[in-house]
């Protein structure tokens, strides 16, 4: 019974360090990713992908000064964040956050089944036989193929999130004085 006490508490304590270390290595990934797509043109960042229409509308609703409208996006995070936490109403920014940690969710659940597919197949080639009809079951391809199932629906899941996050902050975006929701008359803005 100690025993198993002991192996179950190395396991919950490996937990968090191990998922913090997944979220972070997913961060890099998608910073990676995005790094990439904004060569093409215009700067996208995974947590602020935003057209440069709705970048200006921003810009122009938070109060952003002259050489941050000037600085071809280089303020797209911080502008994007503003306008979410300071201008839009609570209920929008909630129903955000809850798209966001959907998309974080999925997303690192793939990458974690990702990484446990690459884990067991390195270790079982060095432990397997040579024999492929002794080594390769029926237990392995159901693994195998359960796994990556579950990765394609945390993709698909991961990817209709983070569009429907960046959907809503354009629409927002485009609603005409979209302060007044938060604050009322345009006097009372802050």
């Amino acid at each position: 019974m100690k025993e198993l006490f002991a192996v179950i508490a190395a396991a919950g304590f490996a937990t968090i360090p191990v998922g913090l270390s997944i979220g972070t290595l997913g961060i890099s990934l998608l910073k990676l990713g995005f790094t990439f797509h904004s060569r093409r043109g215009v700067r996208q960042l995974y947590d602020a992908c935003v057209s440069n229409a709705c970048f200006h509308t921003m810009l122009r609703e938070v109060g952003a000064a002259q050489e941050d409208r000037r600085s071809n996006r280089k303020s797209l995070l911080y502008v994007v964040a503003t306008f979410d936490h300071e201008l839009l109403p609570e209920k929008i920014h909630e129903w955000l956050l809850r798209r966001w940690n959907s998309f974080n969710t999925a997303f690192n659940s793939a990458l974690a089944l990702c990484i446990s597919i690459l884990i067991v197949s390195i270790r079982s080639f060095y432990t397997r036989s040579l024999d492929p009809i002794r080594s390769w079951d029926h237990r392995w391809y159901w693994w195998l193929v359960t796994n990556l199932f579950l990765i394609c629906v945390f993709a698909v899941t991961a990817c209709a999130s983070w569009h429907e996050t960046m959907a809503m902050i354009e629409f927002q975006a485009r609603r005409k004085e979209v302060y007044k929701l938060k604050y009322g008359k345009p006097q009372e803005r802050r």
